[in-house]
């Protein structure tokens, strides 16, 4: 009997644990009556007074249990063999009987165990156990059937309950003190215990009927009974095998095992040949160890306890229902059992195992299905489960834990298998995953790393190629590190590239190439069709591209219904139908999207190109109204240009009416400057402006400022080529005008140049427009150097380009004339003739070409036409005065050589026909001519003669003296330039 201050140190100590066990007894209804514990401190107290002179140590020397020394002594280690075993005393309530052998079904046991027979024999002397040890450790005989021995006949469990039995007494159990509670760390609150279900597998021992067995928590009444004083509990003898073999030293792997807290810091947990060994069964007559009276800490009173059934179920009594829990009871087999199976767990479980057993104080039923379970050998994972729940946390267990026997170890370790598996496949799965982490390493760096650097370079190359201008080699470079790895960056890089150089199919190629590898991509279709448009005037191909690769799959997308109206914007140049195409795309943006100032631009433009100057007006003033309204600098130009040249043309027949709304020309021009200064359409079309309202000042500085921002600025389109070329033409007359001859000639040629790469890139075609500039190079060559070779050469390609005015065609005849090429210089006359019929300059050369010939009857026709033009003006002057006034004396000279040439052809049609008549008119032709000599050469202050004579002279000399082979003399120059006032006649002059 305990004493009060134990019990309630123990029933401290068990704390949660055995509160938990309460309070699940409280929600099955368990009432606990008020008076259960009246009385109970002072039965504690005096079995502690009796325990002091009485009671008889008892010491487990194989779990280091050290006995509790009096007035906190240091304790001592008492071996099993040193210990004292005594049956309990009268004093304790307790009876002597003799301990009944219980039949084991193992015949190993029976021959090696003695039957004991009386408790005073020399074998041993049994011990009695406090009831706080097994209040704490768990252990009792009446708290769960799970630790009653293995099941046996009716017969045997009726035999077992004597009146002996039942009057035995209450607890032989040690004080707590003595197992060294302190250490045992009872003082730590235990964790939440949990209801486990029953654990299947192979039972304890035979017989395996399952109603030897009942693991079901007993129904308790409102209160517990109160026993009378007489009255214990039954308790059932149990056996613990050779407890000899508890106390050695020769456990394998325990050393000084011990269930206080230093024994659970190691390793601990005998293997099984050590078990054998160390001597387990020494013991005679002990089979079974059980821990009774554990129910005794629990219920105090005096009332009787139902007695189990014959089929292992606790009968119920008419007061109250105490539960009755089958006691723990093992065999030395299921003992051994228990110890192979935790040698064969690992460390963390082994110890949580051994700590569950010792010390936790979990409920009866949780400790017998831990112990079932050691006992069948269940697995570590099923072990380490419910251990986990038991103690509250997680015990993990060693993945692949597999626990041998020193010999199998052994043997195991020495196999190739064993030996390849531990020590040579570490190393190679170490090799193999450095190999295969260096492998991946250098993949992915050569891949990503190596390989894209690699390609970078080689694009550079190629590209550095297309500078130095061996495209062929470029283009191989290109697709080099194409095959390397792709980028479409240098997709774009390359083409424009070649498209800068002028290498428009290796620039569309790449275009190609890039909607192939990358379709459907947006800035490559907007780039190649506007590329299509303005380099190659390739509309239709252009148009298709948009469709294709955009508007098919986004059929209103901004960008592409913008480019889509500007290439058809484009192609209405040529093909005027197309504007309407045009026009649908813009529409269709207005309806999507609303009327934008970026479509508003456009439809700007689309007015322009269709000459609507009704609406061109209106979208003028829209956009000059604020400089918030965004507007390129291109529109604006082109606006300027446009208005310009509605201001400027010859009007025929009904004149539009809006023309003489046209105003703030110049602010629109001067707008698009500023708009984009890098913009050489502004710069020309105000040139223009100067060149018409303007100073000429002006005029030359935007040409030369014009010419500048071409040469920086790229070809858009071959209206920007026009205009450049234009305005090298623009440049070259003004140089010309100031007598700058040979600057104005490089001018020239500049322009040329241009026009015939142009031309052969057929971004431009042969026109009148382009054709002026042979025609102004020809000019110079024939007027200010006298080069006639070269100036028919441009003359001609002048004519071949659709250049050939009237004063060209004269030219020519003139050079074909000093040529003596009289059929091709006729010709040539004939032609200016249609455009200058009354022109006398012409009749002039008509006459001397037609005489040269010998044609003289044409001759006299053009000479007598000639004559009648020239008195005319003739008559309109009362006196001609020749040297005062120059228009006087040019109109003398004419008269003079218009007179002798006439009688020069009169005199040989005279010959021709013998027509005499002829001869007298020629005679008089003469004498006019001498006296238009006469007047031009006298001096006119002293009235003198001059001493030369003229053409006239000599052939009326011939006639009133012939001289052999004489023929009549004409006058052959004629005038180089048929316009009067000849503007190069002008120049040359200054």
């Amino acid at each position: 009997m305990l004493g009060p201050e134990e019990a309630a140190s123990n029933l401290e100590q068990s704390g949660p644990a055995q509160q938990e066990a309460f309070e699940l007894s409280e929600d099955m209804n368990f009432a606990v009556p008020d008076d259960l514990l009246q009385g109970f401190s002072d039965e504690i107290e005096a079995s502690r007074t009796e325990k002091g002179s009485d009671s008889t140590d008892f010491n487990l020397s194989d779990f280091n249990l050290e006995e509790s020394p009096p007035a906190e002594s240091p304790l001592e280690e008492t071996t099993l063999e040193q210990a004292e075993f005594e049956p309990p005393s009268a004093e304790q309530g307790g009876e002597e009987a003799p301990l009944e052998e219980l039949p084991v079904e193992s015949s190993t046991l029976e021959e090696s165990v003695p039957e004991v027979t009386d408790f005073e024999g020399a074998a041993f002397e049994t011990a009695s156990f406090p009831e706080d040890v097994l209040a704490d450790t768990g252990f009792g005989a009446a708290e769960s059937e799970e630790f009653a021995p293995s099941a046996e006949p009716a017969e045997t469990a009726e035999a077992l309950q004597t009146p002996e039995a039942e009057a035995g007494p209450e607890s032989d159990i040690l004080d707590l003190e003595s197992l060294g509670g302190e250490e045992l760390g009872f003082e730590e609150v235990p964790p939440k215990q949990q209801e486990l279900p029953e654990t299947q597998g192979s039972e304890l021992s035979e017989p395996s009927e399952p109603e030897a067995f009942d693991f079901s928590i007993p129904e308790f009444e409102d209160s517990f009974p109160e026993t009378s004083p007489g009255t214990a509990a039954p308790a059932a003898t149990g056996s613990l095998g050779d407890l000899s073999s508890l106390g050695g030293s020769e456990f394998g792997e325990f050393d000084e095992f011990s269930l206080g807290s230093e024994s659970l810091e190691g390793p601990a947990g005998p293997s099984a040949t050590e078990n054998k060994e160390s001597g387990l069964g020494s013991l005679p007559g002990i089979e079974d160890f059980s821990l009774s009276g554990i129910d005794d800490l629990f219920v105090q009173n005096k009332e009787p306890v139902a007695t189990a059934t014959p089929s292992g179920r606790p009968s119920k009594t008419t007061e109250a229902q105490i539960p009755s829990v089958e006691e723990i009871s093992l065999s030395e087999e299921d003992y051994k059992k228990l110890e192979n199976t935790l040698a064969s767990y690992p460390l963390n479980l082994r110890i949580a195992c051994e700590e569950l057993i010792a010390e936790q104080a979990v409920l009866p039923d949780q400790m017998a299905t831990l112990v079932k379970m050691l006992v069948r050998g269940a697995p570590a994972k099923e072990t380490a489960t419910l251990a986990s729940r038991l103690l509250g946390r997680t015990i993990s267990i060693p993945k692949g834990f597999e626990k041998k026997t020193g010999e199998e170890l052994e043997a195991e370790q020495a196999s190739f298998t064993y030996i390849f598996r531990h020590r040579v496949l570490p190393i190679l799965e170490l090799f193999a995953f450095v190999l295969l982490i260096s492998a991946s390493l250098f993949y992915l760096s050569f891949e990503f790393i190596y390989t894209p650097l690699k390609a970078e370079s080689i694009y550079k190359k190629g590209y550095e190629r297309i500078e130095a201008g061996d495209y062929q080699r470029a283009n191989e470079r290109f697709y080099e590190a194409f095959n390397l790895w792709r980028k479409k960056s240098w997709f774009f890089k390359y083409a424009q590239k070649f498209r800068d150089k002028r290498q428009y199919i290796y620039a569309e190629q790449k275009y190609e190439e890039l909607l192939r590898f990358y379709p459907r991509d947006k800035k490559g279709a907007l780039e190649f069709a506007d590329f299509e448009t303005t380099y190659l005037n390739n509309y239709a191909k252009a148009d298709k591209i948009l469709r294709n690769e955009i508007l098919d799959y986004s059929v209103d997308d901004k960008e592409g219904l913008l480019a889509l109206g500007d290439v058809n914007l484009a192609w209405g140049d040529l093909e005027p139908s197309r504007y309407e195409e045009a026009r649908k795309a813009y529409a269709r943006y207005m309806e999507k999207y609303g009327q934008e100032d970026a479509v508003l631009e456009r439809m700007l433009k689309y007015f322009i190109r269709t000459d609507n100057l009704a609406e061109v007006l209106p979208l003028q003033a829209y956009f000059m109204e604020s400089s918030k309204r965004k507007i390129s600098g291109a529109a604006l130009a082109e606006m300027g240009g446009y208005l310009l040249d509605k201001k400027l043309q010859d009007v025929k027949g009904v004149p539009d009416k809006n023309i003489s709304k046209i105003e703030g020309l110049r602010e629109v021009l001067e707008r698009a400057i500023k708009t984009d200064k890098k913009l050489p359409e502004g710069y020309y079309h105000l040139a223009r402006y100067f060149s018409k309202f303007g100073k000429q000042v002006d005029e030359r500085t935007m040409l030369e400022k014009a010419l500048s921002v071409f040469e920086t600025a790229p070809e858009l389109s071959s209206r920007r080529i026009g205009y450049h070329i234009d305005t090298y033409r623009r440049y070259a007359l003004l140089l010309r005008n100031n007598k700058e001859f040979i600057t104005a000639q490089a001018q020239l040629n500049e322009g040329l140049k241009i026009f015939e790469d142009a031309v052969q890139r057929r971004v431009l075609a042969r026109s009148p427009e382009f054709g002026r500039l042979y025609a102004d190079l020809a000019d110079i060559e024939y007027f200010s150097a006298g080069n006639y070779e070269a100036a028919l050469k441009h003359y001609a390609t002048a004519l071949a380009n659709g250049w050939a005015p009237a004063e060209i065609q004269y030219r020519m005849g003139v050079i074909y004339y000093s040529q003596k090429a009289w059929a091709e210089a006729l010709e040539k006359f004939f032609a200016t003739s249609l455009d200058f019929p009354l022109n006398r300059r012409l009749l002039f050369a008509l006459g001397n070409t037609t005489y040269m010939r010998g044609d003289y009857h044409a001759a006299q026709g053009y000479y007598n036409r000639l004559l009648d033009i020239l008195e005319t003006e003739r008559s309109r002057f009362p006196m001609l005065v020749p040297n005062d006034r120059p228009e006087h004396m040019e109109l003398v000279e004419r008269l003079m050589m218009a007179r002798n040439n006439l009688a020069a052809t009169l005199e040989n049609l005279a010959d021709e026909m013998g027509n005499s008549k002829l001869r007298s008119q020629a005679f008089a032709l003469y004498a006019e001519s001498s006296r238009a000599w006469d007047l031009i050469t006298r001096d006119p202050k002293s009235m003198v003669r001059s001493d030369s004579k003229n053409l006239a002279y000599l052939n009326t000399r011939n006639t009133l003296y012939p001289i052999k082979n004489y023929e009549p003399q004409i006058y052959t120059n004629i005038d180089r330039d048929v316009l009067e006032p000849s503007l190069w006649e002008e120049i040359l002059q200054k």
